[in-house]
């Protein structure tokens, strides 16, 4: 098993107290995600510390849809290190 879901820049985000938000618009050039292992159709995306380097992956949790249930305005991602996910580490994607 290994991750080949896209690499985000962790500074693109808006962090404040372990949740990092961003607006998908902010994301163009490339995908928002994809399949995150290369064994398994899970979906999500990896983002580097650009202080680090390092790179944490994160999977597609859920989204967030109005109330006819047609349009997506939030995407929630958590930590896939378990470790990270109890320190309340999270993601959401805004659709702009």
């Amino acid at each position: 098993m290994a991750f080949i879901g896209p690499i985000h820049d962790g500074s693109k985000f808006s962090w404040k107290k372990g949740v990092g938000v961003i607006e998908a618009s902010q994301l163009r050039g490339t995908p928002l995600f994809g399949q995150l292992y290369d064994d398994a159709c899970d979906l999500g995306f990896r983002i580097r510390n650009s202080k680090t380097g390092a790179v944490e992956a994160f999977y597609l949790s859920h989204e967030d849809k109005d109330a006819s249930g047609e349009d997506i305005y939030g995407i929630h991602f958590y930590p896939v290190n378990p470790t990270i996910r109890n320190w309340g580490v999270r993601i959401l994607i805004i659709n702009d």
